[in-house]
């Protein structure tokens, strides 16, 4: 199975230092700690993390490809389980996938995705109904990452409290 070594690697390699590298980053530290609040393998969630982007720079002309092709690359070196998550991060897949890992993985990348819209700031206040609405007024024209925070997150069984607790450590982008 990949390891975060071979992860960062592939990261470097397909995505280099550019934005969307930050944001897997970004990705792999909340999931990371995702994993670890729910018992989960943190090992493998950070390496999903990290690498579900790869195929960036060649699926986005067609985004009902985007992870889809990053699969095909890793296959034999993530479980099916990973696999599954990856491919179904992004909806436009139509990839249906409900496990712990798929659902922290939408979750880690809506919240990656907000918090750079939006900012840190705001994604602290997460919590409560009040800041719910600001970040809400913040999303501009992604204003179904809160529903997909607030679904996924609850799936999870995490309190959205924790979630900013999480968010507010996170690296920046």
């Amino acid at each position: 199975m990949m390891n975060l070594k071979q992860a960062n690697d592939q990261l470097n390699k397909h995505l280099g230092q550019s934005a969307k590298a930050s944001h897997s980053r970004v990705v792999a530290y909340l999931m990371r700690e995702l994993a670890q609040m729910l018992r989960q393998d943190r090992g493998l969630w950070e390496v999903v993390g990290l690498v579900h982007d790869l195929d960036e720079n060649v699926t986005k002309n067609d985004r009902s490809r985007h992870g889809m092709v990053t699969a095909e690359w890793l296959d034999g070196q993530l479980s099916q389980e990973a696999l599954e998550a990856i491919k179904a991060h992004d909806h436009r897949t139509g990839v249906k996938a409900e496990t712990k890992v798929a659902d922290a993985l939408k979750l880690a990348d809506a919240l990656a995705i907000a918090d750079e819209d939006a900012g840190r700031a705001h994604m602290v206040e997460i919590g409560s109904r009040i800041g719910q609405k600001r970040l809400l007024d913040h999303l501009g024209h992604r204003p179904y990452l809160l529903p997909i925070i607030v679904e996924k997150a609850e799936c999870l069984g995490i309190d959205l409290k924790h979630i900013a607790d999480i968010v507010k450590d996170a690296p920046a982008q």
